[in-house]
Protein backbone atom coordinates (compact mmCIF):
# COMPACT_ATOMS: atom_id res chain seq x y z
CA UNK A 1 0.00 0.00 0.00
CA UNK A 2 1.36 3.43 -0.89
CA UNK A 3 2.75 5.60 0.38
CA UNK A 4 5.31 3.77 2.50
CA UNK A 5 6.01 5.35 5.84
CA UNK A 6 7.84 3.96 8.88
CA UNK A 7 6.63 5.17 12.29
CA UNK A 8 8.65 8.14 13.52
CA UNK A 9 10.14 8.90 10.10
CA UNK A 10 9.40 12.14 8.26
CA UNK A 11 9.51 10.32 4.91
CA UNK A 12 6.78 8.94 2.67
CA UNK A 13 7.51 7.09 -0.57
CA UNK A 14 5.47 5.96 -3.55
CA UNK A 15 7.07 3.68 -6.14
CA UNK A 16 5.95 2.34 -9.48
CA UNK A 17 8.15 -0.29 -11.00
CA UNK A 18 9.45 -3.78 -10.55
CA UNK A 19 12.97 -4.80 -9.63
CA UNK A 20 13.68 -8.15 -11.26
CA UNK A 21 15.14 -10.84 -8.99
CA UNK A 22 14.49 -8.79 -5.88
CA UNK A 23 14.73 -11.92 -3.73
CA UNK A 24 18.30 -12.46 -4.96
CA UNK A 25 19.20 -8.83 -4.31
CA UNK A 26 17.99 -8.65 -0.69
CA UNK A 27 21.16 -10.00 1.00
CA UNK A 28 23.26 -7.43 -0.88
CA UNK A 29 20.81 -4.63 -0.14
CA UNK A 30 20.77 -5.54 3.55
CA UNK A 31 24.45 -4.59 3.81
CA UNK A 32 23.42 -1.01 2.95
CA UNK A 33 20.43 -0.80 5.30
CA UNK A 34 20.99 0.26 8.91
CA UNK A 35 20.07 -2.51 11.40
CA UNK A 36 17.50 -0.35 13.21
CA UNK A 37 15.80 0.38 9.87
CA UNK A 38 16.07 -3.22 8.65
CA UNK A 39 14.10 -4.30 11.73
CA UNK A 40 11.19 -2.17 10.51
CA UNK A 41 10.84 -4.03 7.20
CA UNK A 42 7.82 -6.27 7.56
CA UNK A 43 6.90 -6.93 3.92
CA UNK A 44 8.50 -8.34 0.82
CA UNK A 45 7.82 -5.64 -1.76
CA UNK A 46 10.60 -3.88 -3.60
CA UNK A 47 8.95 -0.58 -2.65
CA UNK A 48 9.43 -1.16 1.08
CA UNK A 49 13.03 -2.21 0.52
CA UNK A 50 13.66 0.93 -1.58
CA UNK A 51 12.21 3.03 1.25
CA UNK A 52 14.48 1.38 3.83
CA UNK A 53 17.50 1.75 1.55
CA UNK A 54 16.84 5.45 0.89
CA UNK A 55 16.19 6.12 4.59
CA UNK A 56 19.50 4.42 5.43
CA UNK A 57 21.38 6.85 3.19
CA UNK A 58 20.15 9.85 5.22
CA UNK A 59 21.99 11.21 8.24
CA UNK A 60 18.75 11.25 10.26
CA UNK A 61 15.60 9.97 8.54
CA UNK A 62 13.59 10.96 11.63
CA UNK A 63 14.76 14.58 11.51
CA UNK A 64 14.77 17.45 9.08
CA UNK A 65 16.14 16.47 5.68
CA UNK A 66 17.28 19.06 3.17
CA UNK A 67 16.36 18.63 -0.50
CA UNK A 68 19.96 18.07 -1.61
CA UNK A 69 20.41 15.28 0.96
CA UNK A 70 17.18 13.64 -0.17
CA UNK A 71 18.29 13.69 -3.82
CA UNK A 72 21.72 12.31 -2.88
CA UNK A 73 20.06 9.48 -0.95
CA UNK A 74 17.96 8.54 -3.98
CA UNK A 75 21.00 8.75 -6.28
CA UNK A 76 23.04 6.59 -3.88
CA UNK A 77 20.19 4.06 -3.70
CA UNK A 78 20.08 3.74 -7.49
CA UNK A 79 23.88 3.30 -7.54
CA UNK A 80 23.68 0.56 -4.88
CA UNK A 81 20.99 -1.27 -6.84
CA UNK A 82 23.06 -1.06 -10.04
CA UNK A 83 26.13 -2.34 -8.20
CA UNK A 84 24.28 -5.33 -6.74
CA UNK A 85 22.61 -6.13 -10.06
CA UNK A 86 26.02 -6.12 -11.75
CA UNK A 87 27.49 -8.39 -9.08
CA UNK A 88 24.59 -10.83 -9.55
CA UNK A 89 24.70 -10.49 -13.35
CA UNK A 90 21.07 -9.36 -13.51
CA UNK A 91 20.50 -8.11 -17.04
CA UNK A 92 16.70 -8.01 -16.96
CA UNK A 93 15.46 -4.46 -17.41
CA UNK A 94 13.73 -3.04 -14.32
CA UNK A 95 12.12 0.35 -13.92
CA UNK A 96 12.17 2.48 -10.80
CA UNK A 97 9.86 5.47 -10.76
CA UNK A 98 9.39 7.00 -7.36
CA UNK A 99 8.88 10.07 -5.29
CA UNK A 100 9.84 10.53 -1.70
CA UNK A 101 8.83 13.44 0.48
CA UNK A 102 9.38 14.85 3.95
CA UNK A 103 6.27 16.98 3.70
CA UNK A 104 8.33 20.06 2.81
CA UNK A 105 10.90 18.53 0.45
CA UNK A 106 10.30 16.13 -2.42
CA UNK A 107 12.61 14.13 -4.66
CA UNK A 108 11.43 12.22 -7.70
CA UNK A 109 13.23 9.74 -9.89
CA UNK A 110 12.13 8.26 -13.17
CA UNK A 111 14.20 5.55 -14.80
CA UNK A 112 13.34 3.82 -18.02
CA UNK A 113 15.38 0.89 -16.75
CA UNK A 114 18.02 0.00 -14.23
CA UNK A 115 20.51 -2.32 -15.82
CA UNK A 116 23.80 -3.72 -14.64
CA UNK A 117 26.40 -1.05 -13.86
CA UNK A 118 28.27 -1.84 -17.09
CA UNK A 119 25.22 -1.22 -19.26
CA UNK A 120 24.47 2.20 -20.75
CA UNK A 121 22.56 4.34 -18.29
CA UNK A 122 19.06 5.28 -19.32
CA UNK A 123 18.25 7.18 -16.15
CA UNK A 124 16.45 10.40 -16.85
CA UNK A 125 17.51 11.79 -13.50
CA UNK A 126 16.32 12.74 -10.11
CA UNK A 127 14.91 16.14 -9.39
CA UNK A 128 14.39 18.16 -6.28
CA UNK A 129 11.76 20.65 -5.38
CA UNK A 130 11.66 22.83 -2.33
CA UNK A 131 8.49 24.15 -0.83
CA UNK A 132 8.30 26.74 1.89
CA UNK A 133 4.59 26.51 2.53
Amino acid sequence: MHPFHFAGFRLALAHKGDLARMRDMKPGLMRHIRPEIAQMICGTTDSEWLYALIASQLADPRGDVEAVELVRAVDRTIAIIREIRARLDIATSSSVNLFITTGTQIAACATASILAATAPRTRRGCTKRTSTS
